[in-house]
This record gives structure tokens, sequence and C-alpha cells, in this order.
């Protein structure tokens, strides 16, 4: 029962969120961000020949699954994010879950009987939307640790869904989700934000009484574009999430430098700023991953090209709303006039659209494809800021570079 608590919690978010999918929940910033600086559009890449698409790619979209890699992968004793950028070290004596076991988890909490059968009923449907990532538990302690993605796609309110309206949700649902005949108690107090491995998060502290014995409980929110992120760290013996083994000093960045992982295609993977995040005046960016295939959804690079197929990670910490561009990155390789590409327009949901707006406060993670020297090996991925002051003048701001080398993929 002990690492079901946190699946129970997710699944009555959702059942909130379904509940209040026809409400406005949060607002929007009221201004244009610091000092109503505005950017302007990036001068346009030239049409580049693409293969045709059964359909547009619509703005904005990311899909309803996480791929593999940004779903996160154990290697040894370490586990490994892409998409919340963390590792998470697993303390000596602690046991985490099987692919197969974290597939049994919401069924097993969707018929305990911590749930009101209305809640259960709700909980069937919003389980769909839910993907266990990671379990880890201490077995003797009882002490874990739970990462679950859940898709948000398609709620009519997401516009104004925030991390603090997902905790208030979190908070509101208890008195529907738990039983009172269970006995069961709940208490919430006030949230806060926290780092895990540099990562910000919102934080909701709870505690709960079930027979008798008292758990205490951190969930750790973050939106990822049309997608929450949820960590929850338990404890059964009043520690503290900042200083128990196994809680905040377990998560560490993805290391810089460090191999990525590669993907279907089997390509070499990067080495370099992989991984690293870039925090512009807009923006934080991230390569998440860089690979290097023969061919991306039936694309081929012309004679005497590589391809190049970057997964880039973009949170707008802005303050607003901001309007994106492809061109707002630029790959590089070299010191020449002409050793740069723009990225091949979007042809899938995957890629990066041509024109597409980030929502202050979210992320969205997309593929940019781009074609370069089959003999080059040395890139970058860069972004240079451009604004409009509050007086109207344009300005130039820093030049940011995220440096890695991909080697050439292997011959056929």
């Amino acid at each position: 029962m002990k690492r079901l608590i946190a699946l129970l919690l997710a699944l009555t978010l959702l059942c909130g969120l379904a509940g209040c999918s026809k409400q406005q929940t949060g607002r929007r910033p009221d201004n244009d961000g610091p000092g109503s600086t505005t950017r302007p559009e990036p001068p346009r890449a030239p049409d580049v020949s693409r293969p045709e698409a059964d359909e547009p790619a619509e703005p904005g979209s990311t899909g309803t699954a996480l791929p593999e890699d940004e779903l996160g992968f154990w290697n040894g004793d370490v586990y490994s994010s892409a998409a919340l950028n963390l590792n998470f070290t697993l303390p000596e004596g602690w046991e985490h879950a099987s692919d197969e076991e974290l597939l049994e988890m919401v069924d097993a909490a969707t018929d305990n009987d911590l749930l009101s059968d209305d809640a259960k009923a709700a909980a069937g449907l919003a389980k769909s939307r839910m993907v266990y990532a990671m379990i880890a538990q201490d077995p003797i302690s009882g002490t874990n640790v739970q990462l679950m993605f859940m898709d948000l796609g398609g709620l009519s309110n997401l516009d104004f869904v925030t991390e603090e309206s997902l905790a208030e949700i979190v908070i509101a649902q208890q008195e529907t989700a738990f039983d009172e005949s269970s006995g069961a108690t709940f208490r919430a107090d006030a949230t806060y934000r926290a780092a895990l491995g540099g990562e910000d998060f919102l934080v909701l502290p709870l505690t709960m009484t079930m027979s008798g014995a008292e758990v205490r409980e951190w969930i750790y929110l973050r939106l990822l574009d049309d997608k929450l992120a949820m960590i929850a760290i338990t404890a059964l013996d009043g520690s503290d999430p900042e200083t128990m083994e196994g809680g905040a000093s377990a998560f560490t960045p993805l290391e810089a430098g460090a191999p990525g992982r590669s993907g279907a295609s089997g390509a070499p993977a990067a080495t370099g700023d992989i991984g690293r995040t870039f925090s512009t005046m807009f923006f934080d960016y991230t390569v998440v991953s860089a690979e290097s295939p023969a061919e991306y959804d039936g694309y081929t690079p012309a004679e005497g090209n590589r391809l190049l197929v970057l997964r880039v990670r973009v949170k707008n910490d802005f303050g607003s709303t901001l309007p994106m561009y492809d061109t707002d990155f630029q790959l590089q390789w070299g010191p020449g006039d002409y050793d740069y590409a723009w990225a091949v327009d979007a042809f899938n949901d995957e890629m990066m659209p041509l024109e597409w707006e980030l929502a202050d406060g979210r992320e969205a993670t997309y593929d940019m494809l781009f074609e370069a020297p089959a003999g080059q090996n040395d890139f970058s991925l860069v972004y240079l800021e451009e604004y409009t002051d509050a007086d109207g003048n344009d300005q130039t701001g820093e030049f940011f570079s995220a440096d890695f080398t991909l080697p050439a993929p292997a011959a056929a």
C-alpha cells in the first residue's frame, strides 16, 4: 500500500482535471514581460525540399506519449530522464521496479479500497492518460520515490493550467478520492518551489494517516508543454526530503559531456554540451540528444551531406507567452561565412514548427533536422538574443552556443 499513495493522488488529480476542464484555473500574465521587451521574428530560412506528409503538423503538438529516451531508462543504479534533464542514483540497499511491475501499478491502484466507487470509476478513465516511469524503494523502511508522466492534452482549459492550479486540484480532490470509511486523514501544507538536480519544481507537502500510521509525502510538480511530470518522495519515518536518503540529494543533472543514448536509428550519440541548459533572456534551451541517422522519416541528405537530428527542449521563463520560430536556432560548424544551416521545415508533428507559441512556464521538446557536410564532426546549436526595447530600439544581447561532437555514422 505504501508505494500506491502517490499513484492514488495522481489519479485523483486527473479526475479533478477532467471535472474542471471547462473552467479556467490560474491566470494569464498581465503584461508583455520585463520592460515590455518584445522579440522580432528571426530571418526566415529558405524553403527546403522534403517528403510529403500525410497531414500538416500542428504547432505545439508533441503527441500523447513520451518517446522511450525521454521517458527514462535505468543504466545500472542510475535512472536518467531526458525529459526532466535529471539523473536519480539508487541508494545502497534500495530496489527499483521492473518495467513489468510498472505496468501493473495503475490497475492495482484503481482496485484499492482507499478509493470510493465514484473515484474508482473516474480513475479507470483517467489511467489511460498516465505512464509510470520509475519507482525506487527502500524495502526495509518503505521510503520510496516515484515518477509519473500525465498527458494533459485535449483539456479545454490547458492554456490556463499552472503547476499551482494542479496542486490545488490534488488538495481539493482528496475528500472525494479517499473513502471516509477507510479512516484515512489528509493534510496539505503550503506549496513552495525547490530544485531537484538544478531543475525547478513546485512542491506540495502532504501528510496522511492510515491505520494509525503517518505517511509524509512531497509531490514535485513540473509542466512539460501538454504533459505533467510528478515526482513523489514518500517517507514513513518523519524524514525531510532535503536530507533523507533517496531524497533530493539523489537527483543530479544529466552529466554534460556524457555520451547520450542512441535512438532507434542506432546512430552514434553525441558528446559535449548534450543535456546542458542555456538560459537566455527569453527562454531556456537544451540539446537533449543529437544523432546522425542515414534517413529521418523518409528524408535523406543530399550527396556529400549528412543528417543531424537534434532533440531540443525549450522552456519559457519570460513572464508571458512567447512567439517561437525554428529559425531561433542555427546549426554552425566552422568560422566560414557559409558554415551554417537552418533546420529543415517541419513535416511531422515531432519536428519544431516554423512558427509556434510557448506559454509562460511551459516546456516543449521537438526534433530539429539539419543537413551538414559529411566531413564535419564538430557542431554548435546557437542562439543570438535580438529584441526591441521599451523605447522601440532594436538591440542585440548575448550569444549562446551548445557545442557538441558527433562522430560520422558507420558506413552501410
